[in-house]
């Protein structure tokens, strides 16, 4: 069982509980809840990796990385303001520690709009947690 610790407020904030389902979905690797939160024309840009545009093939990406459960969730914040957000934290593996910073911006302001476009930066911290 995933161990899973947010100490974000998001009663006020739709996008930011919006964004805390999307995080969780992505270390559940649950492709389908991940691929119907964003929109048709979603693009995933991986800072030093690539950019993926269209559902398909972000989830051919999501696909390749379903074998990667995380172990634990550390969310540190989530922030919004109007069409944007963002999140940082990290995910533990069974084997590494990755810390990670997310852009979201969704369609519209709308409650129930879409992520749009997600800027994703993912850096190893394995070795430098090593000691902790």
């Amino acid at each position: 069982m995933m161990k899973i610790t947010i100490d974000v407020d998001c009663d006020n904030a739709p996008k930011k509980q919006y964004v805390k389902d999307f995080v969780l979905a992505f270390a559940e690797a649950d492709i389908d809840k991940i691929i119907d939160m964003m929109s048709d024309e979603a693009t995933w840009l991986i800072i030093g990796e690539a950019k993926h545009a269209g559902k398909q093939n972000i989830r051919k990406v999501l696909e390749v990385m379903k074998p990667s459960i995380a172990t634990e969730i550390i969310v540190h914040n989530i922030l919004s303001h109007g069409k944007l957000c963002s999140a940082n934290g990290e995910l533990v593996y069974a084997d590494s520690k990755i810390a990670f910073s997310d852009v979201y911006e969704f369609e519209n302001h709308g409650k129930d709009a879409k992520i749009k476009n997600l800027t994703s930066y993912a850096i190893d911290i394995t070795e430098s947690n090593s000691n902790n």
